[in-house]
């Protein structure tokens, strides 16, 4: 087995699909199939399930899947050694909820590889909660979440300040001063800022309308069908353009960006790289200047 072997099945566990695999990896579908046909050959098993509806572990997989990650973790320790005093390579992978990955996480993608140009992120978007459990898992090597208490676990955390989310909705849309009997504008009843206006203002989650995404919350914000919290970054467009009107509200308990990762990591001069150029940029809310 070889290390691109290795690193094209991981890539198939993460994803659950061949095809997302190959687009993550650059490569074609085919050339992904024979890299799993391949490593599934000099192990004589079969580690998937093909399905319908994409691939699965077999139980052989889940068997094989940690050692797989501990022989890449080796490569790239040994890849770090060898370099510890050169140029920083090697890929981090890095979970993340909508927000962060859709609205933060380009420009420091962006940032990062201006610096360090051999370093590459490879970017998971995860709901609510599933980052932090994929971190447990070695699935990724870096979480960043929002979350109004600080995590708990057995994790390496970095506090990267507040994440600043407002109460807005389209101009001249009628507004109660106590927002009672407003009709709220929600991603998922799970997610948290549903969570935050469920405990802050007695919101029913089941009483509020859900749009599934931020982006399609922020399409029925300017369409004037309710009020909606969103981070600050997420509306930024829709406040510029006049289309959304920041209202003035601000929760009592706000929410916190965080970098997670685990002790396995400590160490790693890439990743060491990633938290100090996000811990530096927070202020300007990771939207960098390269």
């Amino acid at each position: 087995m070889d290390h691109r072997q290795l690193t094209t099945f991981r890539m198939v566990c993460h994803t659950r699909s061949i095809t997302r695999a190959a687009a993550e990896l650059g490569y074609s579908q085919s050339a992904v199939t024979s890299q799993v046909k391949s490593l599934e050959s000099v192990l004589r098993v079969s580690l998937f399930e093909r399905r319908r509806d994409g691939v699965r572990l077999t139980a052989f997989g889940e068997r094989f899947l940690p050692y797989a990650e501990r022989m890449l973790t080796l490569a790239d320790e040994a890849r770090t050694a060898l370099h510890a005093d050169g140029e920083l390579a090697g890929t981090l992978i890095v979970g993340a909820g909508e927000s962060v990955m859709t609205y933060r996480l380009p420009a420091l993608v962006e940032a990062l590889h201006h610096r360090h140009p051999n370093v590459r992120l490879s970017l998971r978007i995860f709901r609510e909660g599933q980052a932090l459990r994929a971190l447990e898992r070695s699935e990724i090597d870096v979480c960043l979440l929002s979350a109004v208490d600080r995590p708990s676990g057995d994790f390496r955390l970095r506090d990267l300040g507040a994440d600043d989310v407002v109460l807005v909705a389209a101009p001249g849309l009628p507004v109660p001063s106590d927002l009672m009997g407003c009709r709220f504008l929600i991603a998922q009843p799970d997610c948290l800022y549903a969570r935050i206006l469920a405990a802050e203002i007695g919101m029913p989650a089941e009483a509020a309308l859900q749009f599934g995404t931020l982006e399609g919350v922020k399409k029925a914000v300017a369409a004037g069908l309710g009020v909606a919290l969103l981070p600050r970054v997420v509306v930024a467009d829709l406040v510029d353009s006049g289309e959304a009107a920041i209202l003035p509200w601000r929760a009592a308990n706000p929410a916190r960006l965080y970098a997670a990762w685990t002790g396995k990591h400590e160490g790693s001069r890439e990743l060491d790289a990633l938290v100090a150029l996000m811990s530096r940029t927070s202020r300007e809310d990771l939207r960098l200047v390269s």
